[in-house]
């Protein structure tokens, strides 16, 4: 019998604000089914976080925004025993480009993209590590 020895996964989340609000879309994947969730997912291997962040903003949402124009805002290291879900996540933050408009381009995974204010982020049932996140972030201003 083969061991295989469980690791922790890392997956990228992406602040995108415009007009001070966050881009969010309830999540529609079982395990967190109507959880709002980021734009944001696995890094490669031998990838950089804010190529991570490109490629999954343009995967998702269609928004074009170069690495070099993301900034790093913190990370989570999320454990959840009861769903076998251990995740790193880097979090960065970027504002959405004047003239694009984020599309639901994975409807499978999430429905349409919403602006939510922050304020109103405390309202919402959120994803697992942007939750624990926002606990620790009080204002938009705290991620540039």
């Amino acid at each position: 019998k083969i061991m295989v020895e469980k690791r922790p996964k890392i997956g990228t989340a992406i602040f995108i604000e415009f007009d001070r609000k966050i881009l969010l879309a309830k999540r529609l994947k079982a395990d967190s089914y109507g959880l709002y969730g980021l734009p944001g997912g696995h890094a490669e291997f031998g990838e950089e976080f804010e190529f991570t962040c490109q490629r999954e903003l343009e995967e998702e949402t269609g928004l074009k925004i170069q690495a070099k124009d993301f900034q790093y805002a913190g990370s989570i290291n999320c454990y959840r025993e009861e769903i076998d879900y251990h995740y790193l996540v880097p979090f960065f933050y970027a504002k959405c480009p004047e003239g694009q408009e984020p599309s639901n381009l994975e409807p499978t995974k999430h429905e349409d993209w919403e602006w939510i204010e922050w304020d109103k982020l405390k309202d919402l049932k959120l994803f697992y590590a942007l939750s624990q996140f926002v606990q620790h972030v009080h204002s938009i201003s705290e991620l540039r």
